[in-house]
Protein backbone atom coordinates (compact mmCIF):
# COMPACT_ATOMS: atom_id res chain seq x y z
CA UNK A 1 0.00 0.00 0.00
CA UNK A 2 1.07 3.52 -0.78
CA UNK A 3 -0.06 6.46 1.36
CA UNK A 4 -0.78 9.74 -0.42
CA UNK A 5 -1.35 12.92 1.58
CA UNK A 6 -1.14 16.69 1.22
CA UNK A 7 -0.61 18.57 4.44
CA UNK A 8 0.59 21.80 5.96
CA UNK A 9 3.87 22.00 7.83
CA UNK A 10 1.98 21.55 11.09
CA UNK A 11 0.08 18.46 9.93
CA UNK A 12 -3.31 19.85 8.85
CA UNK A 13 -4.88 17.65 6.17
CA UNK A 14 -8.42 19.04 6.22
CA UNK A 15 -11.07 21.41 7.47
CA UNK A 16 -14.81 20.71 7.64
CA UNK A 17 -14.47 17.58 5.48
CA UNK A 18 -12.69 19.48 2.69
CA UNK A 19 -9.14 20.17 1.58
CA UNK A 20 -8.68 23.84 2.52
CA UNK A 21 -6.27 24.70 -0.30
CA UNK A 22 -6.01 24.20 -4.02
CA UNK A 23 -2.69 23.57 -5.71
CA UNK A 24 -3.24 22.41 -9.27
CA UNK A 25 0.26 20.92 -9.54
CA UNK A 26 -0.43 18.71 -6.52
CA UNK A 27 -3.80 17.66 -7.93
CA UNK A 28 -2.14 16.82 -11.27
CA UNK A 29 0.52 14.75 -9.46
CA UNK A 30 -2.20 12.93 -7.48
CA UNK A 31 -4.10 12.15 -10.69
CA UNK A 32 -0.97 10.86 -12.49
CA UNK A 33 0.06 8.76 -9.51
CA UNK A 34 -3.28 7.12 -8.76
CA UNK A 35 -4.86 6.74 -12.23
CA UNK A 36 -5.16 3.07 -13.08
CA UNK A 37 -4.86 2.04 -9.45
CA UNK A 38 -7.14 1.37 -6.51
CA UNK A 39 -7.75 4.21 -4.07
CA UNK A 40 -8.82 3.44 -0.50
CA UNK A 41 -10.55 6.16 1.50
CA UNK A 42 -12.93 6.71 4.35
CA UNK A 43 -16.57 7.63 3.86
CA UNK A 44 -16.01 11.26 4.86
CA UNK A 45 -13.27 11.62 2.26
CA UNK A 46 -15.65 10.05 -0.29
CA UNK A 47 -18.40 12.48 0.68
CA UNK A 48 -16.01 15.41 0.23
CA UNK A 49 -14.93 14.47 -3.31
CA UNK A 50 -16.09 16.90 -5.97
CA UNK A 51 -16.53 14.02 -8.45
CA UNK A 52 -17.43 10.49 -7.39
CA UNK A 53 -16.08 7.97 -8.03
CA UNK A 54 -12.62 9.20 -8.95
CA UNK A 55 -12.39 8.36 -12.66
CA UNK A 56 -10.08 5.69 -14.05
CA UNK A 57 -9.55 4.20 -10.61
CA UNK A 58 -11.20 1.57 -8.48
CA UNK A 59 -12.51 3.40 -5.43
CA UNK A 60 -12.80 1.51 -2.14
CA UNK A 61 -14.73 3.39 0.52
CA UNK A 62 -14.33 2.15 4.07
CA UNK A 63 -17.57 2.65 5.95
CA UNK A 64 -19.75 1.05 8.56
CA UNK A 65 -22.88 2.23 6.76
CA UNK A 66 -24.58 -0.92 5.47
CA UNK A 67 -26.20 -1.29 2.10
CA UNK A 68 -24.16 1.05 -0.06
CA UNK A 69 -22.89 -1.83 -2.26
CA UNK A 70 -21.09 -1.03 -5.49
CA UNK A 71 -21.31 1.84 -7.99
CA UNK A 72 -20.13 1.60 -11.62
CA UNK A 73 -19.90 4.74 -13.74
CA UNK A 74 -18.75 4.87 -17.36
CA UNK A 75 -18.46 7.85 -19.64
CA UNK A 76 -18.50 5.87 -22.88
CA UNK A 77 -14.81 6.56 -23.51
CA UNK A 78 -13.32 4.20 -20.97
CA UNK A 79 -13.01 6.97 -18.39
CA UNK A 80 -15.43 5.57 -15.86
CA UNK A 81 -14.73 4.41 -12.38
CA UNK A 82 -16.15 2.14 -9.77
CA UNK A 83 -16.72 2.41 -6.06
CA UNK A 84 -17.14 -0.36 -3.57
CA UNK A 85 -18.23 0.22 0.01
CA UNK A 86 -16.97 -2.07 2.75
CA UNK A 87 -16.15 -2.09 6.45
CA UNK A 88 -12.46 -2.01 7.38
CA UNK A 89 -12.50 -5.68 8.38
CA UNK A 90 -13.48 -6.63 4.78
CA UNK A 91 -10.71 -4.61 3.11
CA UNK A 92 -8.45 -7.61 2.50
CA UNK A 93 -11.26 -9.51 0.77
CA UNK A 94 -12.03 -6.49 -1.44
CA UNK A 95 -8.37 -5.96 -2.34
CA UNK A 96 -7.86 -9.63 -3.26
CA UNK A 97 -9.92 -8.86 -6.36
CA UNK A 98 -7.42 -6.30 -7.68
CA UNK A 99 -3.93 -6.54 -9.07
CA UNK A 100 -3.59 -2.77 -9.28
CA UNK A 101 -1.43 -0.61 -7.02
CA UNK A 102 -3.31 0.39 -3.85
CA UNK A 103 -3.24 4.01 -2.70
CA UNK A 104 -4.52 5.07 0.73
CA UNK A 105 -5.85 8.61 0.29
CA UNK A 106 -7.39 9.48 3.66
CA UNK A 107 -8.73 10.72 5.90
CA UNK A 108 -6.92 10.83 9.18
CA UNK A 109 -8.66 7.81 10.73
CA UNK A 110 -7.98 5.67 7.64
CA UNK A 111 -4.31 6.67 7.58
CA UNK A 112 -4.02 5.66 11.23
CA UNK A 113 -5.92 2.39 10.77
CA UNK A 114 -3.74 1.33 7.82
CA UNK A 115 -0.43 2.89 8.94
CA UNK A 116 1.26 -0.45 9.63
CA UNK A 117 0.31 -1.75 6.17
CA UNK A 118 1.58 1.24 4.20
CA UNK A 119 4.95 0.57 2.55
CA UNK A 120 5.65 4.05 1.21
CA UNK A 121 4.26 7.58 1.30
CA UNK A 122 3.97 10.45 -1.18
CA UNK A 123 3.64 13.59 0.93
CA UNK A 124 2.97 17.05 -0.46
CA UNK A 125 3.82 19.83 1.97
CA UNK A 126 1.72 22.86 1.08
CA UNK A 127 2.75 26.38 2.13
CA UNK A 128 -0.74 27.28 3.38
CA UNK A 129 -1.58 28.05 7.00
CA UNK A 130 -4.90 26.66 8.20
CA UNK A 131 -5.40 27.74 11.81
CA UNK A 132 -8.91 26.29 11.91
CA UNK A 133 -7.95 22.89 10.47
CA UNK A 134 -9.73 19.97 12.12
CA UNK A 135 -8.12 16.92 10.52
CA UNK A 136 -4.46 16.14 11.15
CA UNK A 137 -1.71 13.68 10.38
CA UNK A 138 0.47 14.16 13.43
CA UNK A 139 2.38 10.92 13.37
CA UNK A 140 5.98 11.46 12.25
CA UNK A 141 7.17 9.53 9.20
CA UNK A 142 10.74 9.19 10.43
CA UNK A 143 12.34 6.97 11.70
CA UNK A 144 9.73 4.36 10.69
CA UNK A 145 10.03 5.58 7.11
CA UNK A 146 13.15 6.89 5.40
CA UNK A 147 13.06 9.80 3.00
CA UNK A 148 13.78 8.53 -0.50
CA UNK A 149 13.39 11.85 -2.32
CA UNK A 150 12.67 15.53 -1.74
CA UNK A 151 11.46 17.50 -4.76
CA UNK A 152 9.38 20.58 -5.48
CA UNK A 153 6.01 20.93 -7.13
CA UNK A 154 6.03 24.36 -8.72
CA UNK A 155 5.43 26.96 -7.66
CA UNK A 156 5.66 26.42 -3.90
CA UNK A 157 4.96 22.88 -2.66
CA UNK A 158 7.43 20.22 -1.55
CA UNK A 159 6.98 16.62 -2.62
CA UNK A 160 8.51 14.06 -0.27
CA UNK A 161 8.70 10.34 -0.91
CA UNK A 162 9.19 8.03 2.07
CA UNK A 163 9.77 4.28 2.09
CA UNK A 164 9.41 2.02 5.08
CA UNK A 165 12.78 1.55 6.76
CA UNK A 166 13.98 -2.03 6.53
CA UNK A 167 14.58 -2.21 10.27
CA UNK A 168 11.54 -0.18 11.34
CA UNK A 169 8.98 -1.68 13.65
CA UNK A 170 5.65 0.07 14.10
CA UNK A 171 5.00 1.46 17.56
CA UNK A 172 1.92 -0.40 18.78
CA UNK A 173 1.56 2.03 21.65
CA UNK A 174 1.11 5.11 19.45
CA UNK A 175 -2.00 7.13 20.20
CA UNK A 176 -2.69 10.42 18.40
Amino acid sequence: MIGVVAMTRDGVIGRSNTIPWRHKEDLAFFRRLTTGGTVVMGRRTWDGLPKRPLPNRDNVVLTNQPGRGRIEIGDGAGGGGSARFAPLDRLDAVLRETRRPVFVIGGARIYEALWDRIDSWWVTIVPDRVPDGDAFLRRPFEPEFQRASDDTLPPDCRLLHYVRAADAVADPGFAP
